[in-house]
């Protein structure tokens, strides 16, 4: 199931964030506020994010990243498909 009100949330934050290159720290932040974590290919990931001009890399359609699905993806796989975002490790 699509969340609707964190699809809203990713829009207004991409609205702000403009032009701008986005860059790790954007991701860090994203993934901490959401428990998550950056896998150990993030730089990469991020690196084909800015080619597709802040789309997700792994979608065939134009969908801005973090895409709706990446939450479910990594609830049930433990990353999210483009293997940007991994599931937080309990402490």
């Amino acid at each position: 199931m699509v969340d609707t009100n964190g699809v809203m949330q990713i829009l207004k934050i991409l609205s702000l964030w403009g032009d701008r290159i986005l860059d790790r720290t954007f991701f860090e932040d994203y993934a901490k506020n959401n428990n998550l974590k950056l896998s150990s290919i993030a730089d990469k990931v991020i690196k084909a994010i800015n080619k597709k001009n802040g789309n997700c890399p792994c979608r065939m359609k134009e969908v801005p990243c973090p895409c709706p699905m990446h939450k479910d993806e990594v609830e049930k796989q433990g990353s999210c498909t483009c293997n940007l975002f991994v599931k937080r490790e309990k402490e």
